[in-house]
């Protein structure tokens, strides 16, 4: 029953400050016969008279009506205030985010926002390849990620695009050894072919091997460049992707 009333006696508690409803129709945006409508509707339900009718040209609020229309308000009150504690109690304090290794200053960046501005106080920042990274994304061991591509078996996840980023041909300094080709996982699993033509192939998730193995060794690989503001020829789109669950304050933060 009291899921029927509220809007009525959300009406009277605003319509009550007024000497009538006359008065009160002229002020809260409600016609004269909309409010009489709600007032006769409370009248009925709670068997308590609210217009005193005894001066009917002059027809004022009983008693009763403000009465009730306080404990309206009381109530409501303590409603928002407990539907509040309630919204901040859901507030997550842990996220787990995952990225590329080439987008883990990005990843750390948004995680130290995280947690000057947010509920978050714990923080799971892992690096993986690709596919290792979708597949824990999916099965939703991550909550956040950092990525190039939005996964194919999710649509319509929450994301932002953050920059654009080329991925850099880059040789090694020492020419005697410029016949090895370093891949990471992902790039590996499609260029199987013409890595095979080469002296030696090393396939490393970890962006700082191959670049040390470039800068120690020699050879040829990719390195992801800079982020940028805009668009290339040939650049990928960086991607901060959520879960579909993720908490909208949580998610208005990164």
């Amino acid at each position: 029953m009291m899921i029927d009333l509220h809007w009525p006696l959300n009406v009277l508690s605003r319509a009550i400050h007024y000497k009538n409803i006359s008065a009160a129709a002229a002020s809260i945006g409600l016609s004269q016969p909309q409010i009489s409508r709600l007032v006769q509707k409370l009248e009925n339900e709670l068997e308590v008279r609210l217009i005193d009718k005894s001066s009917p040209r002059n027809s004022s609020w009983t008693p009763q009506a403000r009465q009730l229309a306080q404990l309206y308000e009381r109530s409501s009150k303590t409603l928002d205030s407990s539907l509040a504690q309630l919204k901040e109690d859901n507030l997550p304090s842990s996220i787990k985010i995952g990225t590329l290794e080439g987008l883990a200053l990005e990843a750390s960046k948004l995680t130290k926002r995280l947690f000057d501005f947010s509920t978050i106080k714990e923080c799971f920042l892992d690096v993986f390849d690709q596919d290792e990274m979708e597949a824990k994304f999916l099965s939703g061991d991550i909550d956040l990620m950092f990525s190039s591509r939005l996964p194919g078996l999710k649509k319509g996840l929450p994301h932002k695009v953050i920059g654009f980023q080329k991925m850099m041909k880059k040789q090694g300094s020492l020419k005697t050894e410029d016949n090895f080709r370093l891949f990471s996982p992902f790039e590996y699993s499609s260029s199987k072919k013409t890595a095979k033509e080469t002296k030696g192939v090393l396939i490393s998730n970890s962006l700082f091997v191959r670049s040390q193995w470039l800068e120690t060794i020699g050879g040829s690989g990719q390195i992801p460049g800079p982020i940028q503001k805009k668009s290339f020829q040939t650049s990928l789109p960086v991607l901060l992707i959520a879960q579909d669950y993720i908490h909208p304050q949580i998610w208005q933060k990164c």
